[in-house]
């Protein structure tokens, strides 16, 4: 490579980004991405319980014999 060939790559990689640029957020996207996360998490949770309540209950019924 050549030095202005590598003049050019310190410059672009030492560039700050631009962040002047207005970027619109919606807050109902995130609050829906946020919502749909919580509903995940709380599905896993109940199968959790259900799978630990099965358990329990057909250890306790094999004993029980």
């Amino acid at each position: 490579m050549s030095k202005e060939n590598l003049h050019d790559e310190l410059q672009n990689f030492t560039s700050k980004p631009n962040f002047n640029k207005q970027s619109k957020v919606d807050i109902n996207v995130l609050l829906n991405k946020v919502r749909a996360e919580e509903k995940k998490e709380n599905i896993e949770k109940s199968l959790l319980i259900g799978f630990i309540t099965t358990f329990i209950l057909i250890v306790g019924l094999i004993l029980s014999v």
